[in-house]
């Protein structure tokens, strides 16, 4: 019987607690109202808002950087001392293929090669909706006129009337567009998502399709300017061992002359094609609609329990 008698302290402890629970659901009960209110309007106007959002389709590839440059890295490196003697200055070659191909695929300048291509700024800059049912895009009026091929936006003082490369860049294409190194499998994954699945199937094709084009131009340029050079060199008089180094370089050179020329896949290789998106990636309307609810029932509490204690206080000090 003994271990059943407590402290007084402890009693009053356990009757105080006691007395904030059953006041804390008092101050609940009467200001129910208040809560099922002031939550059900924030579920009602995230209903509304998750409805008057549009749906994205996000198509997207896995991709294997091809590194082109191996074989002529290490030849490169096997005669520099030699080729140095002849006062040959090396072509270099980038160490790093997959950075490369990210941080082209983020660059301005690849977005103004693209955008070279009919239809693709009216596409990333002036879509109003999708119609599901005829599968085309619907513009926005205000913005571009399709039968007239005719942009007629308002734009602030600095902007042209068609959109340039570096506005496409920051408004549609950087925000939409995701390129990253995978870093379990070590490919690249690329992504793009818009209102049209057949646009951003269409898009990201597209984009793998330039990305092998403008590095494959751009190293076949620079072979052959390194050809030119070489070539040159080769007509002066030379040591037998610079003669040796210059036409081991020019064999490098016409290696990457034959790939440039071969390959359609040059940078990168398709493992994972873009997919055709059946299904919208966002966004998630039962969730923006759950978590607008839980806030709006937090919110809707810790006003009830302040409002109470304000009242409180007021009747105290009164």
């Amino acid at each position: 019987m003994n271990s059943l008698n407590m402290p007084d302290s402890d009693q009053d402890l356990l009757s105080e607690d006691s007395f904030d629970i059953r006041a804390s659901l008092m101050t609940l009960w009467l200001g129910k109202f208040k809560i099922i209110g002031f939550t059900s309007a924030c579920a009602i106007a995230a209903i509304f808002y998750s409805l008057s959002l549009p749906n994205i389709y996000t198509s997207s590839a896995i991709l294997k950087v091809n590194d082109n440059s191996n074989s002529q890295s290490s030849m490169l490196s096997q005669y520099s001392g030699i080729a140095s003697m002849a006062g040959i200055s090396l072509p270099t070659q980038s160490d790093n293929k997959m950075q490369y191909a990210i941080q082209t695929l983020k660059s301005k300048e690849f977005v103004k090669y693209l955008l070279k291509e009919d239809m693709f700024i009216p596409n990333l800059m002036a879509v109003k909706e999708y119609d599901s049912v005829s599968k085309s895009i619907v513009y926005d009026e205000k913005v571009y006129i399709e039968n007239n091929n005719k942009w007629i936006r308002e734009t602030s003082q600095g902007r042209s009337i068609i959109p340039s490369h570096i506005e496409v860049f920051d408004l549609s294409y950087n925000p939409n567009y995701q390129a990253r190194k995978d870093m379990k499998s070590g490919f690249l994954y690329v992504s793009f998502s818009h209102q049209s699945p057949d646009f951003s199937y269409t898009f990201l094709n597209k984009t793998i399709e330039v990305l092998n084009r403008i590095s494959r131009e751009k190293d076949l340029k620079e072979s052959q300017d390194a050809l030119d050079y070489l070539y040159d060199k080769l007509s002066e008089p030379q040591q037998k061992e610079v003669l040796s180094s210059i036409n081991a370089l020019i064999e490098s050179q016409l290696k990457t002359q034959m790939l440039g020329n071969i390959r359609d896949d040059y940078l990168v290789s398709i493992i994972d094609p873009p997919f055709y998106p059946e299904n919208k990636s966002s966004p998630k309307r039962s969730q923006i609609v759950v978590l607008a609810t839980i806030l709006g029932l937090m919110a809707s509490i810790l006003f009830v329990f302040v409002s109470e204690s304000i009242f409180v206080r007021q009747i105290k000090n009164y």
